[in-house]
């Protein structure tokens, strides 16, 4: 029995097996959430004991953000809220458009009333390859999948504006960065009894991060202290779209605490009884993500953060609520956060800090899946194309790995020799199994055949494999990128199937430079292995079908090299 042969079978079994359960975890959230909440419930429940219920910390009114709330540290998420449509619009919610503010890279709405984003479009990514397509809404008030941002105050019996609280600006229509200008602000006021509450929100050039300054001024005799709140809503979901592309990417409330990224689903958050996740991390962040886009906030490191996320109805939030500092009668209070809206662009991540990073998720083979996300960078840069940069790293990882290739080559050079031997055996033991075995282990003693030598280049290649299949799907850098002519989007698949096909065609050349099985049953199954192949990576990332299409071709010139210097 030829092994390799019999292992590049289980290698495709155990990759349809693990593409099966990345199918189930992208179809059913709560398939991968379950054994992850079920892990922290012991560590939290602590935690959530001494925690205070969210439930509990609005005070007498529940809609109303001009109502007094308690000092409790997250904002109230009503549970009798009306179970609206996904596509309901963020008015429902209490925000109707108000102006808006442009910069090089972000376009931010402004809800009328809450003074807080509604909606927010990156200038520099678009829904999709083809010309005049609109922006990528990180936050969006309408559509089947709704997130916007919401924020405010809340103390125990004092007046604080929540997130439903009415603001007002003298802001008004579209507003832009003017030529020289590198900064514009929005300030949105909220007043009463003595208390006038500021938000102003400043957008700079070429930047991502919004900063929010919080004012509080105390015009009353008496001294003001509570918290300070920020959230990403979510209500609903995008449309699916092909499994096999989207695979395990992630799309719902994150938290970022000690070290630590976790992802929770909607159900997974309504199953934790309506306390969801609370943990204090003066570094900690959270809010919405996708697989290329965040929408997220991160609170000042030097307060006393709470992150949290919660789900209720149909909504999702993940956010953050941290002590305002007291505000004695006559004085002014300020504390500034910072809200991301864009791309997860390592680079970007990099210069925000925060471990911001972490939301590019490579999964389990992140410590391949990384240095090879570098070095595919590193290439690119030098010739500016990620379709040729990913045949250089292919022929990298060849040339790393041809001391264990060449090993591979040289057995079963050394099996093809052996072949009419084998062949003669097997009709001679046919019917004998043991005694056929027997022989073919004296066989391989006597010429020095290691019929497992041709199984490492196969083990060796699933991890990469899975590691840049990783890379393409989650890395916004490579999303869009342009190969050649009809490649116009690497992360996609080849609309007309030309590299699959060339992909099969590769396998049947290797197929024929290598010995032949004996077993009639593995002959058939192994000449089906093409087809087989080329059906299934006509779903995969153009991107994808290339390595391994480049694999494969610069495999067949090293196993004629070797075979013909063998002779």
């Amino acid at each position: 029995m030829d092994t390799k042969r019999f292992l590049l079978a289980i290698g495709l079994t155990l990759l349809v097996l693990w593409l099966y359960e990345t199918w189930l975890e992208y179809q059913y959230p709560e398939y991968s959430q379950g054994q992850q909440v079920a892990e922290q419930e012991a560590e939290e429940e602590a935690k959530r004991q001494s925690a205070p219920d969210a439930r509990d910390s609005a005070g007498a009114s529940a809609e109303s953000g001009d109502e007094s709330r308690s000092g409790a540290d997250v904002p109230k998420v009503s549970q009798n809220q009306e179970e609206s449509s996904p596509a309901q619009p963020a008015e429902s919610l209490g925000s109707a458009p108000g102006p808006s503010v442009s910069t090089d890279l972000l376009r931010v709405v402004f809800g009328k009333r809450s003074g807080d984003p509604i909606r927010a479009e990156t200038l520099r990514h678009r829904q999709d390859d083809k010309a005049g397509s609109p922006p990528v809404a990180v936050l969006q008030p309408e559509g089947p999948q709704v997130v916007v941002v919401e924020s405010g105050w809340q103390a125990q019996e004092l007046p604080a504006p929540g997130r439903d609280a009415d603001f007002t600006t003298d802001a008004s229509g579209e507003l832009g960065l003017d030529p020289g200008q590198d900064r514009i602000a929005v300030n949105y006021t909220h007043t009463r009894d003595g208390l006038e509450f500021r938000k102003t929100y400043r957008l700079r050039r070429g930047s991502y991060q919004v900063t929010v300054d919080y004012t509080v001024i105390n015009r009353s005799d008496a001294p003001w202290q509570g918290h300070l709140f920020g959230h990403v809503r979510e209500r609903g979901s995008k449309p699916g779209g092909n499994w096999l592309l989207a695979g395990f990417s992630y799309d719902g409330p994150v938290v970022f605490t000690g070290e630590d990224m976790q992802t929770y689903s909607h159900d997974a958050l309504l199953e934790r009884q309506g306390q969801g996740f609370q943990k204090r991390d003066p570094d900690g962040w959270a809010g919405i993500m996708s697989r290329y886009f965040l929408a997220a906030w991160l609170p000042d490191s030097g307060q006393d953060n709470l992150i949290y996320a919660q789900a209720s109805g149909p909504d999702s939030f993940a956010g953050y609520s941290s002590p305002f500092p007291r505000v004695a009668p006559g004085d002014k209070v300020s504390v500034q956060e910072t809200l991301y809206l864009g791309p997860k662009e390592q680079s970007v991540l990099n210069q925000v800090g925060r471990n911001l990073r972490r939301s590019v998720d490579y999964g389990i083979l992140s410590f391949l899946a990384i240095p090879l996300f570098e070095v595919l960078q590193f290439f690119h840069g030098l010739v500016g194309n990620y379709g040729f940069a990913i045949i250089l790293v292919t022929l990298l990882i060849k040339v790393i790995f041809f001391p264990l290739f060449s090993m591979s080559y040289r057995a079963m050079a050394k099996m093809r020799k052996v072949q009419p031997e084998l062949q003669r055996l097997r009709e001679q033991y046919g019917d004998d199994r043991q005694k056929l075995n027997e022989e073919m282990m004296r066989l391989y003693r006597e010429e020095k055949v290691n019929p497992l030598g041709g199984c490492l280049p196969i083990l060796v290649q699933i991890p990469v494999f899975i590691s840049l299949y990783w890379v393409l799907l989650e890395s916004v850098e490579i999303r869009h990128e342009p190969f050649i002519l009809w490649i116009t989007d690497l992360t996609s698949q080849d609309p007309f199937y030309v590299l699959p096909v060339l992909m099969g065609a590769s396998m049947v050349v290797q197929q024929l430079m290598n010995p032949a099985p004996l077993d009639p049953i593995q002959k058939k199954v192994m000449l089906a292995l093409p087809v087989v192949f080329t059906l299934f990576f006509m779903q995969f990332p153009a991107g994808l079908v290339l390595y391994w299409l480049s694999n494969n071709l610069i495999s067949i010139g090293q196993q004629w090299w070797i075979m013909r210097k063998i002779g």
